[in-house]
Order: structure tokens, then sequence, then C-alpha cells
């Protein structure tokens, strides 16, 4: 191995090589010196010469410098050589001298006073230095950033950093704007996480985290509470991690986005109205033909004046199930009906949706439908139903030069461990709805993301993206799943997996039965119109029990005033006081007094809290028992 040189002698510099250096410096550097005693002598080295473009043999004075000062920068210079004579110091700051030739070079200065022994500003000695190059990349980058605020404020984009090292957050002064936060306050995640809606906070915290990891994620859509003025706005980030000297950043931009979000559900309602009114236009076909058999079978009972046949009551009672079924179809559809599970026949659904659906498909698209299993789940019909003819709906506009739509209905078992039970579902026997379209399929980066809310596939202003997600949280309240399988150009799969109920088949519900006739009551019968009042008097009469009737819930109180009664029942919606302060009226009575609330709306909004609620139309079993259930 070599041996190492030996070291440098080292010596003092000496006087006239430190003068050598100090030329070469200002050269180098771009720097002069001078000497000021104030009111008698001026000198100043080779290095101001040089700074003002001047011949050395130049006399020296403060008046030659001054004059080579910018006549925009002159008087502020002038100032703070006073100031540094009366208070002995001055605060640096750029300005210009302008050389022999007319360029112009960027300068600043620095200063020390010394003072003699009464206090006084004896010598000034001071500096000045050349910064045009890192002024003027200071003055670009300004510039820059002017045009960046300018540009961030009319497009109403924020951006923002996040050190994953240290944790600071930095926000453009747009975002503070945005988010409706005063820019004098403290920013951290903590207030950025506490600013965006609670339901929302979750889907951000993953995102963000996923983000931080490296991860290439689409943008992400989330309501912002505002804490100005508490109005909730919808913000569109996208995030990147990116790599940096002093450790890892989350750079981005946030959109408010809260206009086209607006529109966009805008549309969905109008676009919905469009369809329930083709729908109607439909059911209102199937209603009237049902009607039309009510009306013939009620003429041949005239013609003939006798009793009526078992045959013709049952054929009137299926044309009054028929209608009541149109109607709630027509709601389902306008999710307008309350949570309700219960046992349902899935393929009986499956094909009410289909003769649903075929009124608005069109006619370039075909609809096949394939039932392998009738199986038996628990569950909401309206929101199973409502389910189902999303998907449809948006198989169809996947599809917008016509196709085929293919629904299949089979079961199958699923064991532990089986990636379909998506961590959430027991492991068992499922019903498989599945909906294939042969549309145009989602693009790979975002099928992800479709079960998401506000994600959607529909170009321009086709959708909110709340579809799929409405259609995921009603397969999990469910206790089930929903998946889906897509690629571009080769359509698109969703499947709904539901657990089927063990030991229960379509043999297992119990058949409608007679029933013992209940004891005899003392009713009052609440109801506005009078045909129904009339109809139900007669059917509760005829079970044995005593009725009183009243046309509204203030005739109801008048006649309780003098009347004792087991039970009321009464209509909702009724013009003088409705059924639910009855209800809650006589709720608060010592004793109470039972009431069963009826009605022909879907949305029963709190009569549910105050009593018992029977949906019009229902049939005398039905009736009896809310009866038998409400004084049991």
């Amino acid at each position: 191995m070599a041996e190492p040189p030996p070291p440098l002698p080292i010596r003092a510099i000496a006087a006239r090589e430190r003068g050598d250096l100090i030329e070469v410096v200002e050269e180098v550097v771009g720097l002069g010196t001078y000497v000021w005693v104030p009111g008698r002598d001026l000198a100043w080295s080779r290095g101001v010469f040089r700074l003002l473009g001047l011949d050395p043999q130049v006399p020296v004075t403060a008046d030659v410098y001054y004059r080579h000062v910018h006549p925009d920068d002159r008087a502020r210079v002038v100032m703070a050589a006073s100031t540094v004579v009366t208070r002995g110091e001055v605060e640096s700051f750029p300005y210009r001298l302008v050389r022999a030739d007319g360029s112009f070079d960027w300068v600043t200065g620095n200063v020390t006073v010394e003072r003699d022994a009464a206090g006084a500003v004896a010598r000034v000695i001071g500096t000045i230095v050349r910064i045009t190059d890192s002024y003027q990349a200071a003055e670009r980058l300004a510039q820059v950033n002017a045009l960046l605020a300018d540009t961030q404020r009319a497009a109403g984009i924020g951006s923002y950093v996040f050190d994953l090292t240290t944790g600071r957050l930095e926000w453009s002064d747009e975002l503070y704007r945005v988010l409706g936060v005063d820019p004098a306050t403290p920013i951290d995640g903590a207030l950025a996480h506490h600013l965006v809606h609670e339901d929302d906070r979750a889907r951000q915290y993953d995102w963000g985290r996923r983000v931080a990891q490296g991860e290439r994620l689409p943008p992400l859509l989330v309501r912002i509470v505002r804490p100005s003025d508490g109005r909730v706005v919808y913000l569109e980030s996208i995030s990147r991690r990116v790599e940096r000297p002093g450790g890892p950043c989350v750079v981005g931009v946030s959109n408010d986005v809260t206009a086209r979000v607006e529109l966009e559900q805008e549309l969905r309602h109008a676009a919905r109205a469009e369809a329930v009114g083709a729908l109607a236009a439909g059911i209102a076909h199937d209603f009237n033909n049902y009607l039309t058999v009510l009306a013939a079978q009620l003429e041949l009972l005239r013609l003939d004046g006798g009793a009526p046949s078992a045959r013709d009551l049952d054929v009137m009672g299926t044309a009054l199930e028929r209608c009541a079924g149109l109607v709630r179809q027509l709601l389902a559809f306008a999710r307008k009906l309350p949570y309700r599970p219960e046992r349902l026949d899935l393929a009986g659904h499956v094909e009410g949706v289909r003769h649903l659906f075929e009124r608005v498909a069109g006619g370039a698209v075909a609809l096949e439908v394939v039932i392998t299993a009738r199986p038996t789940v628990e569950g909401d019909a309206t929101q199973l139903d409502g389910a189902l003819m999303n998907l449809l709906v948006n198989a169809r506009d996947a599809m917008p030069a016509g196709g085929t739509i293919r629904v299949t209905l089979d079961e199958l078992e699923l064991a532990a461990g089986d990636p379909r039970l998506d961590g959430r579902l027991v492991p068992g026997r499922h019903a498989r709805l599945a909906v294939r379209d042969t549309g145009t399929g989602i693009a790979p980066e975002l099928l992800p993301r479709v079960f998401e809310p506000y994600v959607t596939t529909k170009s321009g202003d086709g959708g909110t993206g709340l579809g799929l997600a409405a259609v995921l949280g009603t397969a999990r309240q469910h206790g089930g799943t929903a998946r889906i399988e897509s690629a571009p150009g080769q359509g698109t799969t969703v499947e709904l997996l539901l657990p089927v109920m063990t030991g229960v088949g379509a043999a297992a519900v119990a058949p409608a039965h007679a029933r013992e006739a209940p004891r005899a009551l003392r009713l009052l019968l609440v109801e506005d119109m009078a045909p129904v009042r009339e109809a139900l008097a007669a059917l509760l009469r005829g079970e044995g029990h005593e009725v009183t009737t009243a046309v509204d819930g203030q005739d109801a109180l008048d006649r309780l005033a003098t009347t004792g009664v087991d039970l009321v029942l009464s209509d909702v919606s009724m013009p003088r006081l409705s059924g639910v302060a009855l209800a809650r009226a006589l709720r608060a009575r010592v004793p109470p007094i039972p009431v069963v609330l009826m009605t022909g709306y879907a949305d029963h909004g709190e009569a549910h809290d105050v009593a018992l609620t029977l949906d019009k139309p229902f049939s005398r079993d039905e009736l009896v028992a809310a009866i038998e259930r409400v004084l049991g």
C-alpha cells in the first residue's frame, strides 16, 4: 500500500498576499467594500469600481455612487445612508446599480459601524454584493407562485403537501378558501380529518393511508363541512407520494366539485322521474285491465241478483291483489317503502321485476332470465327489487347501441375460505343472483372502486355513482355481499350473494286458514273517505264487533268523550287531526287506548313510532291479526 503524501506546510498569508487574495475574491464573488467617514472621507475597493463599470481613476464621492443607483431606488438608498448616520444601523434590502454602459445589476449590502468616545458614528465599513442571478430567480419563482395562486383561484383548486417524516401539513391559499378555514388557523392532519363529513372519514383515512404507502389511486370524492358557514361541499382530491431529499411527502390537489355533483343529482332525479313516468303508463294499462275485471264482475252480480259464487269472489280477489302488487312495484322502484324483512321466494321477485323492467328496457335490449333454483331468503322485498332494478338499468345504460341482459338465479354452497365470502358471509348455502350485460365494460383502474359512493362508470353527466354503492349496501344489510367482474369491450357481470333460509322452502310458508272468531269488541273506526269507512265498518260488524265511526281525528276525540272503546282503528292522513296525532293523544290517556293506524301511503314517517301500522289494501285476515296483536 502506498504511503500517504506528507502534509503540506501551513504558514500565515503575508499582508501583500492578503491584499491580492481579497482582490481575487471580490472579483469572483461580485463584491465591493468601502469605508466611509460621514462628512469627511469615502474610499472604496476595486470591486465597487467593477460593480459601477467605472475606471479606478474616477474620483470617489457619494454623489458619483448615488448617480449610478437606479432612479426608482435612489431615494431609498440615500435614506438608508442617513439612517446609518443617525441610528448606527440599517436593514439591508435589494436595489439596482446602473453601470456606465447602461446595464444594471441587483445588489444588496451590509454595514458595520464604529463609534467615537461620545457614542457618535465615527466610521462606517460596508460591503456591496451583486445578487442579480439569485434575485431574478426569486422574482421568477414569485411570479410562478402568483400565477399558480391565480390559476388555483380561477379553477377552485387548492394544493397541499404532507411531510410523512415530520407530519407537517401545508395548504395553498385557495384550499383555505375552499375548505372555509381562516388562513391564520394552525393546520395539521387532525384538523383536516375533522373537516371531512363523519360518514366519509373512514373512506378518506383508508385512501390517504394507501397513497402514503405509494399506491397510485383514482381521485377521492368526500363531503367537507366548512367551519366558516356550516355548508357541505363535495371535494375531489388527487394525491401522490413523492420522494424528496428531506424525506417522503404526499402532494396533491383538491377541487370543489359541488356544482358538478348537484347537477348530476338533478339529472339523476330527472331520469328517475322520466322512468317513473314510463312505468306509470305501463302500470296504468295493467291497472285498468284489473279494474275492468272488477267492474265486469260487479255488473254480473247486479244482473244475476243473487249471492256471488266462490269463483266470482276469487276472480275479484285476484284482481285486487294484482292492483295492490302494481302499486307496490311502483313504490319499490321509487324507493318509498320502509324496511320490512320477511321470507321471500326470490324467483318470484325476479319474475316480478322482469315484468316491470321490460317497460323501460327499450326495443334494442333483449332480456333473458334463467332460474335453476327457487331459494327462500329473509329480506325486504322492496329493497331487493330495487337493487335488481338498479342492476338492470345499469346494464341497459352500458349498452347504448343495444345488446342482451342475462339474469341468472341459482344456489351454491360456499365453504370456509372461499374468496366470495368477502370476509363477511357465513359459510353455507347462498342464493346467487347474477346480472350480465354485453356492454362496454369497465376500465381496470376503475373496477376496484365501483362500489364506492360517488364513483360512476357513466360518461359525462350520466350518473352520480350512488347506484352500485346502494346495491352493495342492500346486499350487506341482508347478510350478503355483491361482486363484479368486467373488462373493456367484454361486458359486465354483477352478482348478489344472499344466505338461503335453511329448512325453509316454498311449501314451508303456512297457508291462510280460517281464524276463530275473536271476542266481541267495542271499536271506533276513524276514516275520512265514506266508501272505505262504510266497507270496513260492515266487515268489522260481520266479525261480531260493535263499531262506532268518526270522519277524522277531532271527531274521534269528541266521540270518545262520551263513548268507551276497546280499540281505535284510524286512517293516518285526514283533514282534521291526523291519525298520528290522534294516536299520540290516546296513548297519553290513563289508561291508554290501543290504536291501529291504516294508511295508503308507503312512507309512514312517524306513524310506526306511535302505533301498529297496517298498509292498505289489506285482507280480512290481516285486519283481524292486527287487532289481535295490539290487544294481545
